[in-house]
């Protein structure tokens, strides 16, 4: 081989390389920008949003005749969301405007907000409020920025006990509960879940898809502004074959048996 054909083939190679390397840009290119661009943007925006969340409605039970035995009631929460900068002062007087209602002492809810505006995010300052302590609260909304009252759905059943060992109950969700749900969207650590009768056997039915508050924060997780408020969707109601009436006559003939004095104690 001549000397002169030496670098012309090391220089035909370095081209070949250029040439490898500039077609993988282009397919990387080809590949975000064209083929994965809508996943991508969609990650983006989840990463630059936040959601406060609400519960939704469960699904209600009725009984054979449509009369409601299980059903919802709204339950108030508040919220801080520490968009608008406040100073300490005002930090300091909201706090002791919330802890006499929240039954908190005002060094703790200082410190709770505090915390909140140091990092940016939003906090949940109390929830299941009644409506009495709402109507008290709501004065502050229009005194303090970033204090939130949202609506949520708590369970209530209208007959108290009544078919308890059918209809079940909710409870908390714990690891174990969670590690079974992990692939139903929507279930986070602090969701209700039925932990008994029907409420644990029909828990996918009856539970909605929580709503919230829509909040944007910057790369930081810090709070730049509320964007909307998202509806929930409530659950499936059930419709049971038992019959309100002939269920109170029997728990109440059981009650009456139970009660006696020659009735074996359990």
């Amino acid at each position: 081989m001549s000397r002169a054909a030496a670098p012309r083939g090391r220089l035909d190679v370095l081209w070949i390389f250029l040439y490898v390397a500039v077609g993988l840009v282009a397919v990387r290119l080809f590949d975000l920008q064209l083929l994965r661009h809508g996943a991508l943007a969609k990650a983006a925006e989840k990463n630059r949003t936040q959601l406060v969340f609400t519960s939704a409605p469960r699904g209600r039970f009725f009984d054979r005749k449509g009369r409601l035995i299980a059903s919802n009631r709204a339950s108030f929460s508040l919220v801080y969301l520490p968009g608008a900068a406040m100073e300490e002062a005002d930090l300091d007087r909201l706090a002791k405007a919330l802890a006499p209602a929240l039954k908190a002492s005002p060094e703790d809810m200082l410190g709770t907000l505090k915390r909140s505006s140091r990092r940016g995010t939003p906090v949940r300052l109390a929830q299941g409020l009644s409506r009495e302590i709402m109507f008290r609260l709501s004065e502050l909304k229009t005194l303090y920025p970033g204090v939130n009252l949202v609506v949520e759905a708590q369970r209530d059943y209208p007959y108290g006990a009544f078919a308890s060992h059918t209809v079940g109950f909710l409870g908390d969700m714990d690891s174990r509960s969670l590690n079974r749900l992990k692939d139903v969207e929507g279930y986070r650590m602090d969701s209700k879940i039925g932990k008994a009768g029907l409420e644990r056997l029909y828990e996918r039915d009856l539970r909605g898809m929580d709503g919230g508050i829509q909040l944007e924060v910057d790369a930081r997780g810090r709070l730049k502004q509320v964007l909307s408020r998202v509806p929930s969707r409530p659950g499936n109601d059930l419709a049971l074959t038992i019959d309100a009436d002939v269920q109170r006559a029997a728990e109440a003939g059981r009650d009456l048996v139970r009660d006696r004095p020659d009735h074996p104690s359990e």
